[in-house]
């Protein structure tokens, strides 16, 4: 997986003007209506949480269109966020009060160096743009380390590794029109297998749940819930 070419995609996407914010991320293809429908099922298992914490840190946060969703379920929650793409962490300094910052997941060290700071940390829709899965598993470790005692972390829009060949499949239709990369040896997505979370949740004793698209947003307009879930860890 190249991620200069990632980067390149993300950076041209923050130079565009586009009339609503969650385009900027990448969900061009939902209209408004449809992408608050889809936080609003993704989100029902952190509401609560989210609804009495005070700090929240997204990782990989682009333009601050999850974070906007949230700041609306708590209007007093200090927002802070990271992304490796400087236009659209400009786009999201435009459009959010809170503390933002250009760095690259993969660094070593991240903007926010305080440990057990935060209540919430989220990553949504960041994970199948790692290039392997000790980078991922690394930004897990980090991002725990930020927690609080009772913190949590949720991660959306993962592929299911299980699943890979019917991803394909959907991808290489929905994807027609381009010249994009569709065989099983050179994928540009990162697949997961469910026992990777697992072993992650044994290893650092935390509680782990799972949430199938299928289950929590099946509808037509959202392409890929055959193949997607979320993660929440919780200590």
């Amino acid at each position: 997986m190249n991620n200069n070419l990632w980067l390149d995609i993300w950076q041209k996407k923050g130079k565009h003007s586009y009339d609503q914010l969650h385009k900027y991320n990448g969900w061009e293809h939902f209209k408004q209506e449809e992408y608050l429908t889809f936080l609003q099922r993704s989100f029902v298992p952190v509401v609560k949480k989210i609804t009495n914490s005070k700090k929240v840190l997204e990782v990989g946060c682009g333009a601050g269109s999850s974070l906007k969703y949230v700041s609306e379920i708590n209007k007093n929650l200090e927002l802070n966020g990271f992304d490796y793409s400087e236009s659209l962490i400009e786009v999201c300094k435009k459009n959010l009060n809170g503390n933002f910052f250009t760095c690259d997941i993969n660094e070593e060290k991240w903007p926010f160096i305080e440990q057990n700071a935060f209540d919430v940390v989220l990553s949504c829709g960041v994970f199948i743009y790692f290039n392997s899965y000790e980078n991922a598993t690394a930004a897990i470790q980090k991002s725990l380390k930020l927690l609080n005692k009772d913190g949590i972390l949720f991660i959306t829009d993962i592929s299911d590794l299980s699943k890979k060949d019917l991803a394909l499949e959907i991808r290489k239709e929905t994807h027609s029109t381009t010249k994009k990369f569709f065989s099983k040896d050179d994928i540009q997505h990162l697949y997961y297998d469910k026992q990777f979370f697992l072993e992650i949740a044994q290893k650092n004793e935390l509680k782990v749940h799972f949430f199938d698209h299928e289950e929590i947003c099946d509808f037509d307009w959202n392409i890929s819930r055959k193949y997607r879930y979320n993660v929440l860890l919780e200590k």
